[in-house]
């Protein structure tokens, strides 16, 4: 082969090279390769044209010492791009804690439980509510109140006294006949957590554990809570707002 195919070859090679790097340019800083793919870049193309310059100059070597001479800085081309590219993110990894989220996508805002665990969904669906259903904010309300509350169960930092306390609030706040808050269950729902409320206020008079009442106090009121807000959720899917959330989702 002549020496303008290999040169032909390693310009078509640095051009599309050039080509990637413009392609990934607007990929999020925090999930781009950007810096490493420049690095490679570098050294592939400096030991490419380094052997271009062997192969069209004539260097006074014989055809055999020139052959392992240009074999020589292709080995070392691919050992220095692989360690230019892995090396510098495994000594990051090291010195400090890598971590970081990933963004949200459209995928993620079908199901009523991935929105409400998206700020900028969270933020959407419930302006959606005050401005169409307001009553459901107070279902709305009720959910988040609910997860505090199992945050609250869970903490190694709580209490019995906590947690009982906590769980009043939340019966008076939404529960309870009257409130300003009332979220109205279904009766058979009403029944089992008033059953099990009444069981965790006798036990704390008693001095017993209620630690299995605190886990599966609030169970079928988050569960009908939650069936609630995903119905709301569907009338949410089907308006611009939704179509705006999707646009805004894109766009991070």
């Amino acid at each position: 082969m002549s020496a303008w195919f290999f040169i032909g070859a390693y310009l078509l090679e640095a051009a599309l090279i050039m080509y990637a790097l413009h392609l990934v340019r607007k990929i999020r800083r925090d999930l781009s390769l950007f810096p490493e793919i420049c690095r490679f870049a570098a050294i592939w193309l400096i030991f490419s044209n380094l052997n271009l310059f062997l192969l069209v100059q004539n260097v006074g070597l014989n055809l055999v010492t020139l052959s392992r001479l240009r074999t020589s800085i292709l080995l070392m081309r691919s050992f220095f791009a692989g360690v230019v590219v892995s090396v510098p993110p495994l000594l990051t990894s090291y010195r400090e804690r890598i971590y970081f989220q990933l963004p949200p996508s459209k995928d993620c805002i079908q199901t009523i439980e991935m929105v409400l665990n998206i700020p900028i969904a969270i933020d959407r669906f419930f302006d959606y509510l005050v401005y169409n259903f307001p009553e459901a904010t107070k279902c709305f309300a009720l959910f988040f109140d609910l997860r505090l509350y199992d945050d609250c169960v869970d903490s190694p930092d709580a209490d019995d006294e906590q947690r009982i306390s906590f769980a009043q609030e939340i019966f008076e706040r939404y529960l309870d006949e009257g409130s300003e808050h009332q979220v109205v269950l279904d009766p058979n729902v009403m029944d089992t957590f008033e059953e099990k409320y009444r069981r965790l206020l006798a036990n704390q008079e008693q001095d017993c554990d209620g630690s299995v009442l605190h886990e599966h106090l609030f169970l079928e009121v988050y569960g009908f809570v939650i069936n609630t807000l995903r119905q709301y959720f569907g009338f949410f899917k089907g308006s611009p707002d939704f179509v705006k959330l999707e646009d805004d989702i894109q766009a991070e």
